[in-house]
């Protein structure tokens, strides 16, 4: 009795907002020493409530003006930026159900996320690009299909504007075939040692990689048409990447020197 008589007239010495404070600092030390029980508690009651609590915020969504949105976005980029590394593990520890929820949005929203992947390429041409460039090396290490139609495209591509004209039909139908059937008909045509994981690879030896090469040389084309003819897949072979680019290369232009 006397004890609290005593602590009543101490606290009439403390103001308002010092007596708000010591509540606000009693609060966070009891929080820190029940940290575990409290999220407990409050994981179980997110699941007990979990449907009541998305019908409840799909009622009162408030729609943000345009300013909100920006001050949002911008707090939000603020802090990413001040957590990367909170942030980084995070994404790695919740990859499954960040993937998850992703997947689960982007079926919901193909309007949006349509919008959304329009406006961020709009925005970002050289990121996309990076992005682009970046998974089809990837595509090209695991799939040969992919890596030889890229390449044949590039080719001809290359090939039909060095010769000062423009590309105006299909790559497959300039082929004579489809891309698949090209990757078959390459591989009928390999020696034992040529597989897909060394096309490509020059080491200055023989029997080390191979190239697609032209079976009669493109710089024999003189018109746009023969340029088209010598495209013909009939007209490709796997060539060990040695004799394709120093042999090959050095007798056709002693050739084209003889000629001249």
């Amino acid at each position: 009795m006397i004890f609290n008589n005593v602590m009543g007239r101490i606290k009439k010495y403390f103001t308002e907002e010092e007596k708000l404070e010591a509540k606000r600092r009693n609060a966070r030390a009891y929080t820190k020493r029940n940290k575990v029980t409290l999220a407990n508690k409050a994981k179980e009651w997110y699941n007990n409530h979990k449907e009541e609590k998305k019908t409840y915020y799909e009622l009162n969504k408030r729609v943000l003006n345009d300013d909100e949105k920006v001050l949002r976005a911008n707090y939000k980029k603020k802090w990413v930026e001040n957590n990367k590394a909170e942030v980084k593990k995070y994404n790695e520890d919740n990859k499954d159900r960040i993937k998850a929820v992703n997947d689960e949005w982007v079926r919901n929203n193909p309007d949006k996320r349509r919008v959304s992947m329009l406006k961020f390429k709009k925005n970002n041409p050289e990121r996309v690009k990076d992005i682009r460039n970046k998974s089809a090396r990837k595509r090209k290490l695991s799939e040969p299909l992919y890596k030889i139609t890229c390449n044949i495209r590039s080719i001809i591509s290359k090939l039909i504007r060095k010769g000062g004209y423009i590309k105006v039909s299909k790559t497959s139908e300039i082929l004579g075939c489809s891309f698949d059937e090209f990757k078959t008909y390459i591989e009928l045509q390999w020696e034992p040692w040529m597989n897909w994981g060394n096309y490509g690879l020059y080491s200055g030896e023989e029997c080390y990689g191979w190239d697609i090469d032209h079976i009669i040389p493109m710089a024999t084309a003189i018109t746009e048409n023969e340029v088209i003819i010598l495209n013909h897949y009939t007209n490709l072979q796997p060539l060990c990447s040695y004799i394709n680019r120093i042999v090959k290369r050095g007798k056709i232009t002693a050739e084209l020197s003889i000629d001249f």
